[in-house]
């Protein structure tokens, strides 16, 4: 039987305004039946089954579960013979039909019973390796290429469906005595071989069921790992009984998770930012330092000694340092490969520790919100927010009667007042204000800066001066000026045995409204 097979286009206006015809033939192709196509060992069977594979691991790269799917197509596409039918048909030839029951009970001929393939059996077998190079040698002697004699034991013994790379051995009994095995945590090298020649397409997909099938206890080194299908059995490893051999070699590596850290001096911006967890708008800020992907031990919350001295180091040279007030940890969503909850609560920890942080310091897990930052690998972000260095002014405080200078007398009420991010740090600023009688009243302030020029901060500390005057039963001043420091009041204040060294500032209290 042969069929024809023709594809066409239909083309839009456009293009038949430019020239194409209506209709564009892009594909013609002849197909002849062949009732051998299904058998095991057929070429067409064969490349069907290898395209399967390739669309379950790309599934499988998209954790889409490729291998359920190459188990489903395989059945439908070569589904087992059907059962014998014992129902005798019976079909005339003739008008007219004479029946005569003969003596025996069975008016039919015997059906003959299909033979079932019997399934593929492949013998496992396993080795730890202590090292890369005992890796290396086991794989020259399972190639012929090396006199070594690897130490293997035998796991288990895999059925394969017949002419299909199923896995019909359940997942669960096989990792159930892959533990058992004791294998270490990182797949280093995998083979398979078989001398069946009508199933050696089938070894390499059949060899890939069992390593994506362990690979919740012993996944595959991304790096390193190899894997390969044998151009032949080895004669000591030719088990009776079996079609084949697959050999897991397993090393114990240390593996690293890493995390993304950042440095995030707080202002009104970030504050905003970091509320609403945006996470992608924070690390873009201008105060946010990337301080680089810091690894901890697969499972673990502890840094490595020099991995958290490094740590230090970023924070203080690239981020300026500063008390870690928080330590906020954002895990990507629908990853869960930077650990639970409990371990990245307990991972932010040890970040706050290692840059310097107390029991005070704050730790916590945000859901991110808005997109995902592009850029930062690790599948968890975490974000040390550092309060801005406190800015410290040193400010005389000072009774001065205002006639185009200040006059202060020598034995005018005075006081030296720190203030800190705007505010006083003490009381001595309170303590001046009820110092002052109603004789000496003030109408008005004058915040001089000695070096200009004024900061934009400057109005908030004589608004302290008046709430302290207020406070202490005053009227507020009637007028609050800034400016720099004049000559003339320079010299007056000199004049009057009142020094300025170590001050940032002159408050003059001023008796006159202006």
């Amino acid at each position: 039987l042969e069929a024809t097979l023709k594809l066409s286009m239909l083309l839009g206006e456009r293009l038949q305004a430019a020239g194409l015809p209506q209709k564009l033939d892009v594909l013609a192709a002849s197909a002849l039946a062949s009732s051998n196509a299904l058998a095991e060992g057929n070429a067409l069977r064969l490349l069907s089954t290898a395209a399967l594979g390739i669309l379950g691991d790309e599934l499988t790269r998209a954790s889409q579960n490729g291998t359920a799917f190459v188990d489903v197509a395989e059945r439908l596409l070569f589904p087992p013979p059907p059962p014998p039918v014992d129902d005798l048909t019976v079909r005339p030839t003739l008008d007219w039909v004479l029946f005569h029951r003969r003596r025996t009970k069975r008016c039919a001929s015997a059906t003959p019973q299909p033979v079932p393939t019997p399934p593929r059996r492949y013998q496992l077998f396993t080795v730890r390796a202590k090292s890369q190079r005992e890796v290396d040698l086991i794989k020259q002697a399972l190639n012929g290429t090396s006199e070594f004699v690897p130490r293997l034991q035998r796991v288990d013994v895999l059925d394969f469906a017949s002419g299909a790379a199923t896995l019909i051995t359940p997942n669960d009994a096989l990792l159930s005595d892959w533990r058992g095995a004791g294998p270490g945590n990182t797949l280093a090298y995998a083979a398979a071989g078989t001398d069946v020649g009508t199933d050696s397409a089938l070894t390499g997909p059949r060899l890939a069921r069992v390593v994506r099938a362990i690979a919740p206890v012993t996944p595959l080194d991304p790096t390193s790992g190899a894997v390969e299908v044998l151009a032949k059995v080895p004669a000591t490893l030719d088990i009776p009984g079996t079609d084949g051999i697959i050999v897991l070699v397993t090393l114990d590596v240390v593996r690293l998770s890493f995390q993304n850290i950042y440095h995030v001096t707080l202002d009104a911006r970030t504050n905003a930012l970091l509320s609403k967890n945006l996470l992608d708008e924070i690390i873009k800020q201008p105060l946010t330092i990337d301080l680089g992907a810091h690894p901890f031990p697969d499972g673990s919350n502890t840094f490595d000694p020099a991995v958290a001295a490094t740590l230090n180091n970023a924070y203080i040279t690239r981020g300026g340092g500063g008390f870690p007030a928080d330590v906020f940890s954002y895990a990507k969503p629908d990853d869960t490969s930077g650990g639970d909850d409990a371990l990245i609560l307990s991972r932010g920890r040890a970040i706050a520790n290692a840059v310097g942080g107390s029991a005070n310091t704050v730790v916590e897990k945000h859901d991110v919100e808005g997109p995902w930052p592009v850029g930062p690998t690790s599948p968890v972000i975490s974000i040390i927010v550092v309060q801005p260095p406190a800015v410290t002014r040193n400010a005389l405080v000072i009774l001065a009667s205002l006639d185009g200078a200040h006059f202060p007398s020598p034995d005018a009420p005075a006081a030296r007042v720190k203030f800190v991010n705007n505010s006083p740090s003490d009381d001595a600023l309170i303590a001046l204000a009820k110092s002052l009688t109603p004789n000496q009243p003030v109408r008005g302030v004058t915040l001089a800066v000695i070096t200009p020029p004024v900061d934009t901060d400057a109005n908030k500390r004589t608004q302290e001066v008046s709430n302290a005057l207020v406070a202490t039963g005053h009227p507020a001043p009637l007028r609050m000026v800034t400016a720099t420091l004049s000559n003339k009041d320079r010299t007056e204040l000199s004049r009057s045995g009142h020094k300025i060294d170590g001050m940032d500032e002159v408050i003059f209290l001023e008796p006159e409204g202006g």
